[in-house]
């Protein structure tokens, strides 16, 4: 996220997406990205063994 006063936007848009006690782990850290965007996201994914 380049700005963290978009956190409360993030946050709500989040709840909005996942449903109550299914979300995954997720960090939030503000930094520095190329001229227009706005967040990154990084995903890892498992299956059953």
């Amino acid at each position: 996220m380049t700005d963290h006063d978009n956190k409360p936007a993030f946050d709500e848009a989040w709840a909005s997406w996942m449903p109550d006690g299914y979300g995954p782990v997720r960090s939030f850290g503000q930094s520095v990205m190329p001229e227009g965007d706005l967040i990154e996201i990084i995903t890892t994914a498992a299956l059953p063994a």
